[in-house]
């Protein structure tokens, strides 16, 4: 699943990058673009596009954090792990 997520996202930021080298940098109102999930795919979109003058970036997610699920389990045993394995979403 995570090739196919990141197949998506090499497809998704070479459109977006297609159709924004046609745009010119003026005073045009900026593309607002939602990015729904913040899973390794939508996050990694959200931080190539949020640089990017020309966009204004929302991602919307069901948490205010990430958290890397599998790893939650190593956590019963070294509590200390969890900081590796979550952060907030900015």
């Amino acid at each position: 699943i995570i090739l196919i997520s990141l197949s998506l996202l090499s497809r998704v930021v070479g459109v977006l990058s297609a159709v924004f080298v046609q745009k010119k940098l003026t005073d045009e109102p900026k593309t607002r673009v939602a990015i729904v999930g913040a899973s390794f795919a939508g996050f990694e979109v959200s931080n190539i596009l949020k640089h990017d003058k020309r966009m204004q970036v929302t991602l919307i997610n069901e948490k205010e954090y990430f958290e890397f699920t599998p790893g939650v389990l190593r956590c019963f045993v070294e509590p200390g792990h969890y900081r590796r394995i979550a952060f907030q979403i900015p």
